[in-house]
């Protein structure tokens, strides 16, 4: 990945989206382990993708789930992604309970990683390189991001860049609506 190839927009443009969320979920909250990536990102009909979203942090259970609901509503988000391990055995319970309880249902689906991480996130190079992807807002909002994807593959971290390549996993494909 180059600098010159990652763009900012200050805003979306009027358009309509096809929009989703993954998440690549850590494993543990020690210090040294990894972070838990999240983004969401909206595609629109000419396959511009436009990233609005794209933080890491270390998320106990119900705060992730937490985070899940917020930025759902906040973004209109149509699907939603999990890693595979993470979302079966450990997220998915948590959630459905949680739609039950706060009456909010959503698609969820599991990613099931088939490439290796690296390979999911070279990727996304050809999208840098076409200039189909933008990030939307504030460059600093984005500082996380930017660094892995600038020292990709030796960057310390990788949660954003793979969250942002699951995106394109074959489960994210949108149903009739998806632009």
């Amino acid at each position: 990945f180059k600098k010159s190839q990652i763009v900012y927009k200050e805003t979306l443009p009027d358009k309509s989206f096809f929009t989703t969320m993954t998440v690549d979920r850590a494993y543990s909250l020690n210090k040294t382990a990894d972070f838990t990536g999240i983004s969401v990102r909206k595609k629109d009909s000419e396959n511009f993708r436009y990233v609005p979203y794209a933080k890491r942090a270390r998320y106990s259970e119900g705060e992730l789930v937490n985070k899940i609901f917020e930025l759902k509503e906040h973004y209109k988000v149509d699907k939603i992604g999990i890693e595979q391990n993470a979302f079966e055995y450990t997220l998915k319970p948590t959630l459905d309970e949680e739609m039950r309880r706060r009456n909010v249902f959503f698609e969820v689906v599991e990613i099931k990683n088939k490439a290796s991480k690296i390979a999911r996130i070279e990727g996304l190079v050809p999208y840098f390189e076409s200039g189909s992807i933008y990030f939307v807002g504030d460059k600093k909002d984005f500082v996380d991001m930017e660094d892995e994807l600038l020292r990709f593959p030796m960057a310390g971290h990788d949660d954003l860049a793979d969250s942002l390549a699951m995106h394109d996993d074959e489960e994210m494909a949108g149903g009739a609506g998806e632009q």
